[in-house]
């Protein structure tokens, strides 16, 4: 019975702390409108196992809503992984080197002269992202092998036209596990 009990005030606790932290993420995101950069910030989903060498992933999806009073025009954006081992990275987009057009609103750009743990990546509607509007990258995903230690880190960047030196999600991704 006291299992059940201990259970019960850890998903309080973390539904408290999930409420703190979507609260923080509102009040950033209205600092934020008041200010001249468009808002970016990543969703996830997280599955760890427990067992060596089951796969661990990440779905994640970027984010990007114009609080502009203009639209955006040129969107790119670069998600940098940094991770302690090897892994998969998928998603729902044009491969650069794809011919064929699948529908997919983001091209992969220059897969070949990117940095190691950089994916670069252009909007390729045909246009701009209006004043108010929103559009995502949508559901990508990090795979990877459990091993007793490791680390993966996400950060995304978002380069336009008024942007060129980009703007950093809200909420990066951070994980370290260890045995």
């Amino acid at each position: 019975m006291s299992t059940i009990l201990t259970l019960r005030q850890r998903l309080e606790e973390w539904e408290k702390s999930w409420s703190s932290y979507c609260q923080q993420l509102v009040d950033k995101s209205k600092e934020q409108v008041n200010s001249i950069d468009p808002i970016c910030y990543f969703s996830h989903s997280l599955s760890l196992s427990q067992y060596k060498n089951e796969l661990n992933g990440l779905i994640s999806s970027f984010y990007i809503h114009n609080c502009l009073k203009e639209p955006i025009e040129h969107l790119s954006l670069c998600l940098k992984i940094d991770a302690s081992m090897p892994y998969q990275f998928s998603g729902k987009y044009q491969a650069a080197n794809d011919d064929k057009k699948n529908g997919q609103a983001w091209i992969q750009v220059n897969p070949d002269q990117a940095k190691e743990n950089e994916l670069w990546f252009t909007y390729q509607a045909p246009d701009s992202l209006k004043i108010s509007e929103k559009i995502i990258f949508p559901e990508f995903s990090i795979t990877w092998r459990n091993e007793p230690d490791y680390k993966l880190s996400l950060t995304g960047f978002l380069y336009t036209e008024n942007a060129p030196d980009g703007l950093v999600v809200n909420n990066p991704f951070q994980l370290n596990m260890s045995s």
